[in-house]
Parts: structure tokens; C-alpha cells; sequence
């Protein structure tokens, strides 16, 4: 509006358009400057041009020099002169009024598209439908301006495309970092983790953990990849035998799966065991699995606890050698046994271990020639702890070596006492099965061996035929290596286990020990006579000395000696005895010796426990 009146702009005033005083309208920036004529002043003045290019048509002169500062920015076409954006302008409305269309239709389109994207759970189809949907939305834009000129702003409706996209790839990011955290990488399984997500509520249920027993020679022998095929294959049994329920990967020897509350767990698991036993194909091979099964039950919200008593009942499962087992674990005996480690460490550090020996009878010879060393704790709060529960435990929890070196250097230190008293008697100490491929152990032994007086062929070395059977290869080289330190070995309980005629042969042993079970009442039972008889001769053929166990009667002993024995040990001669009470023992039979009377009769063993009870109290 000037002095009250209204003005085209020149743009209208060219295109003859009429329209109100201070409205907007939008300029078509899909039109391209080049396709509008332009002649320089000069050329002009010099009349240098082609009259085609102004005949017929509006002249506009403007300035376009950059030194004249009438130039503009625009968002197709970079900074254009003022002239341009003029001509642009007047192009725009010789084709019609533009009119500015509503930025809510722009977003419903943009929300259809979003929502469309949302329901999307693939990465790749999100961002193609991102891509689409924004190509849309611009294209229905420009021909609503090119065809109706109907402007409409797409530029809310595009940051909407953009964030819903943003938005589910975030989702989708956030999803795929869960999965991994609740999958097996191995197995594509459920992991732990997931099991403990998927409670909701505080029902009973009760839960199996499927250890597998051989997975590291598994491992080993077929590799990685196979090993995991075979966890799957596992899996995919007990999702059968389990009424399709979720199985999960609690470890890389352990699966894990909820139990039917309307089936008996006896039930189940004797369909676990028909299904287990079988041997599962993998990479073109059959392959033995061997599994067992611990199960728990108790309240979802207890999981945790529940797995831990589910895995140790199959541990306890593989050690009894039975498929499956209830846990009945009390949590104070599993914290006992963790306190009872700790103090362990303590008390063989302190010297607070005795090693008490039970002498070997040579019935040639009639006289003490070999004692075995054991061991006895006396706690000062829990009072006498036996064998049979903390040697097990130090073997579980790797305290095993320390506690064997520890015995070794007693025995070392002990033999030198009753050596120098005039005793030639030889020392068995036993070795687990976890020590006979130890690298480390072995090296202990040597430096221990090393630095005590003592010759080495005054020692025994004891392991058990299960110990040997695990792996001849390690247990043979052992062995070897011991008995070229000039250490005596000899297999224990001979009988319990699986050896055969040319696994004795292999192995480089001294001596043979008959395992109690079989010795004990040979000389009533037939069965038992004709195995010890057996076992004795088949040694001797392979030049094995034999040691019977369990002795407690004369009858028995004279028996044995009827039947070739070398020599015999148990309570008949003597219960383990400590140093003092061993060697007033091996002096008090050398005086019976003198005497020409028995040294080792029920009377004398009546002495050695009396010496025993002394030494206690």
C-alpha cells in the first residue's frame, strides 16, 4: 500500500495477476533460471544478441552484478540476483496462484507412513520404508504444486518419517543387544539370563539340569562346532521329552529345562533317560553322550538357588554313577564345606595335618616291610574330620596337590626318623587321579624328592585303577616317570574298576593292592577265594608283588598265605597309626621276633590300637 493505494508487485504486474494487498505467495523453485533468456547490458547496447530471444515476450532489467549486492539465497537454486527471483516469481503466477495447502494433511500422510515403519521388526525393511515413504510424501508434494498448485510444507511431516525411523531402529538395536544377551553364541539357545527373565511369579516348579559329562572330549575330538551341534541336539531331546518347553544353555556343559508340574519326576525321567542314552549324529559320526540329571524344586523367584542345587545334584549324580538325582542339599553343608577349604589352607600351612601309617604285613618274611601313609585332621573347633569328606572336597576344589606335597615332605622327614632307629621300611603315599598328568605337580614331587635325604626306592606311590583308566596315556607317562625317580608304584583297589590282562601289562607297576571288598571274607566265600587266588597268580605272572586289604581275622590271613600273597594289611596287624606308636610297634615286633613268639596276632593288634587310643586322648 502506498499513499493509501494498492501496488502489484512487479512480478504480478508482469504476469497480470490480480490478487490483496500484503499476500504471500509461494515461488515455484522447480522452475530452473537457466531456462529463462539472459542478455548482458552491453550486448544489448551493442545490438550483439539474437532478437528472437525478447520478441514476443516481457522484458525485465536488473542489476546482477555481485558488487550491487541484490542477490538472494533460495533452496534449489543457490544465491540468485534479484532479477532472477523476480522472473522466477512472475513464471509462477503466469501458470496460476499458488495456494498454500494445509500442514495437516502432510501429517497424516507422514503418521500413516510412521506407523506403517513401527509394525516393521526387520532393520533392513525399516529404512527401506523410511526411504519410500519420504520419496512419497516429496512426490505427492510436487504434483500437488505442479498440477493443482497447492503448496503443501512437508517438512514436519518429514522429521516425523525421520524420528518413527530413528525411533524403531533404536528398538531394533536395543532388541538385537537383548537377544545376545539372553542367547547362547554357540547355540542360538537361551542363555541363563533369559531363564531368569521369563519368571513372573512365585509358583512351585521344579527344574532339570542335563550336565553333560564328556563335553571336553567331545571338545577335543570333534571340535568346536560339532561339540555345539551336539549341545543342540541335546536340547532339541529334551524339548521332546519335556512337552516342548523352553530349554536353556546354563553353561557350556549344562542345559537346563522346566519339568511338567502334572507329570511325577520319576516319570519324567525315565523319558529322559530313554531319549539320553541314545547316541546322537553329528558331522557324519554317532557319538555317545554321557548325561546325567540333577533336578530341584522350589518357588520361580528362587531360581537361582534352585539352578545351583539342580547343578550339584548332577554333579553328585556323576559321581554315584546313577542318571539322575533329587537335590537335597542343605545350604549349611554347602557353606560348612566352603569354611572347611579355607581352613584347610590354614591348617596345612600351620603343620596342623597328621599322617598316621597302617603297616603292610610280609607274610615271607613276617615282619613290617611297607607302612601306607594317611591322613588325619584334628580341628581344634570341629573336633576329628574325616578323610572321607575333606579329601573329596580338596580334590573339588584343587587343594589336592598342596595337601599330597604336604604329606610327601612328612613322610620324607619321617622316614629318616625310623631309618635312623634301624627300621628298613618302605612308605606308600596315595596320588589322586587329577595329579597323575599335573605337569606342576610332578615338578613338586621332584624338588621335594630332591631335598630330603631319604632314597627314593623307600617310596610307595598309590593311585587307583579308576585313576589309570581315565587317561592311560597321561597316567602311563607318569608312572614311567616315577618309577625312573626309582619310586615304587602300586595300583589301589585293584578289582573295583575295568582293567584287562594287556592294560596291567602296559603299565609300569611294582605292585598290586586287592581292594577290601574282595579279601575280607575270601576264606568263607567261595566266589571271593577263587577271585583272590586268581588275581594273586595272574600278578605274580606279571611280576607284581600283591598287597590284600582288609585283613581283620587270622583265619583269613592264613588263607592268604595258603594262597601266595606277599603281603597283607589291616586291622589284624594294625590300625594307622601315628609316627611314635609306628615305631614302638616295628621295635616291640622286632623283641617278639627275638622271643620267637608272633609279633603280629590279635594281641598285638590289640597293642597298636591301645597305642592309638593313647595317642588321641
Amino acid at each position: 500500500m502506498t499513499a493509501g493505494v494498492p501496488r502489484p508487485s512487479l512480478s504480478s504486474y508482469i504476469a497480470g495477476r490480480s490478487g490483496v494487498a500484503d499476500a504471500l505467495f509461494p515461488i515455484d523453485m522447480s522452475i530452473d533460471p537457466k531456462t529463462i533468456p539472459r542478455l548482458s547490458f552491453v550486448a544489448v547496447r551493442d545490438g550483439k544478441f539474437d532478437p528472437k530471444l525478447v520478441r514476443g515476450r516481457d522484458v525485465l532489467i536488473g542489476a546482477t552484478a555481485v558488487e550491487m549486492g541484490d542477490r538472494y539465497g533460495t533452496p534449489s537454486w543457490g544465491v540468485l540476483p534479484g532479477v532472477i527471483v523476480q522472473a522466477l516469481a512472475a513464471e509462477t503466477l503466469i501458470r496460476g496462484i499458488p495456494v498454500r495447502g494445509s500442514v495437516a494433511v502432510a501429517i497424516v500422510l507422514a503418521l500413516m507412513l510412521a506407523g506403517l515403519i513401527v509394525r516393521q521388526r526387520s532393520t533392513g525393511r525399516i529404512m527401506l520404508i523410511s526411504a519410500l515413504g519420504a520419496a512419497v510424501l516429496i512426490s505427492v508434494a510436487l504434483l500437488a504444486q505442479h498440477a493443482f498448485q497447492v503448496v503443501y510444507p512437508i517438512a514436519a511431516a518429514l522429521m516425523a518419517i525421520g524420528t518413527a525411523s530413528a525411533a524403531c531402529l533404536g528398538r531394533d538395536v536395543l532388541r538385537r543387544f537383548d537377544l545376545q544377551r539372553t542367547t547362547d553364541d554357540a547355540t542360538n539357545l537361551p542363555n541363563r539370563r533369559a531363564w531368569q527373565y521369563s519368571v513372573d511369579d512365585q509358583r512351585a516348579i521344579a527344574v532339570a539340569i542335563a550336565e553333560i559329562g564328556n563335553y571336553e572330549s567331545l571338545h577335543a575330538v570333534l571340535g568346536s562346532q560339532a561339540a555345539s551341534d551336539v549341545v543342540v541336539r541335546l536340547a532339541e531331546r529334551l524339548r521332546l521329552s519335556s512337552e516342548d518347553a523352553r530349554v536353556y544353555r546354563i553353561s557350556n556343559r549344562q542345559l537346563g529345562v522346566s519339568l511338567s508340574a502334572e507329570q511325577p519326576i520319576e516319570d519324567s525321567m525315565s523319558c529322559l533317560r530313554a531319549i539320553l542314552i541314545q547316541p546322537v549324529e553329528v558331522a557324519g559320526r554317532r557319538v555317545d553322550v554321557t548325561t546325567t540329571i540333577g533336578v530341584a524344586q522350589g518357588a520361580r523367584q528362587g531360581l537361582d538357588r534352585l539352578l545351583a542345587d539342580a547343578a550339584m545334584a548332577a554333579d553328585q549324580a556323576q559321581v554315584e554313577g546313577t542318571f539322575w538325582r533329587l537335590a537335597t542339599t542343605d545350604l549349611a553343608d554347602v557353606e560348612r564345606s566352603i569354611s572347611l577349604m579355607g581352613e584347610l589352607d590354614q591348617a596345612i600351612s600351620a603343620g596342623e595335618i597328621d599322617v598316621y601309617y597302617q603297616p603292610k604285613l610280609n607274610l615271607k618274611e613276617q615282619r613290617i616291610t611297607s607302612v601306607e601313609a594317611l591322613v588325619r585332621w584334628k580341628h581344634p573347633i570341629r573336633g576329628f574330620i574325616g578323610p572321607d569328606l575333606f579329601i573329596p572336597l580338596a580334590e573339588q576344589t584343587d587343594r589336592i596337590a598342596p595337601l599330597t606335597i604336604y604329606v610327601l615332605k612328612r613322610v620324607l622327614a619321617d622316614l629318616q626318623v625310623w631309618r635312623g632307629r634301624g627300621h628298613n621300611v618302605a612308605a606308600a603315599i596315595n596320588i589322586s587321579a587329577k595329579l597323575l598328568s599335573s605337569q606342576s605337580f610332578n615338578a613338586e614331587i621332584e624338588r621335594a624328592l630332591a631335598s630330603f635325604d631319604a632314597p627314593t626306592t623307600s617310596l610307595i606311590f598309590e593311585v587307583t585303577e579308576s585313576a589309570t583308566m581315565s587317561d592311560p596315556a597321561a597316567a602311563i607317562a607318569a608312572l614311567r616317570r616315577y618309577r625312573d625317580l626309582g619310586v615304587a608304584v602300586s595300583l589301589d583297589d585293584y578289582g573295583t574298576g575295568q582293567s584287562t590282562l594287556t592294560y596291567l601289562q602296559q603299565l609300569p607297576l611294582n605292585e598290586l593292592k586287592i581292594d577290601r571288598s574282595f579279601v575280607q571274607f575270601a576264606h568263607q566265600n567261595h566266589n571271593d577265594a577263587v577271585l583272590v587266588r586268581s588275581t594273586i597268580k595272574l600278578a605274580h605272572d606279571l611280576g607284581l608283588k600283591v598287597v590284600a586289604e582288609g585283613v581283620e581275622d587270622v583265619a583269613c590271613r592264613e588263607f592268604l598265605a595258603a594262597s601266595d600273597c606277599d603281603l597283607i594289611q589291616g586291622y589284624l596287624i594294625s590300625r594307622p597309626v601315628p609316627l611314635g606308636d609306628l615305631i614302638g610297634l616295628l621295635e616291640a615286633a622286632q623283641g617278639g621276633s627275638a622271643d620267637g613268639a608272633d609279633p603280629y596276632s590279635n594281641a598285638s593288634a590289640e597293642v597298636a590300637a591301645h597305642h592309638l587310643r593313647r595317642q588321641a586322648g
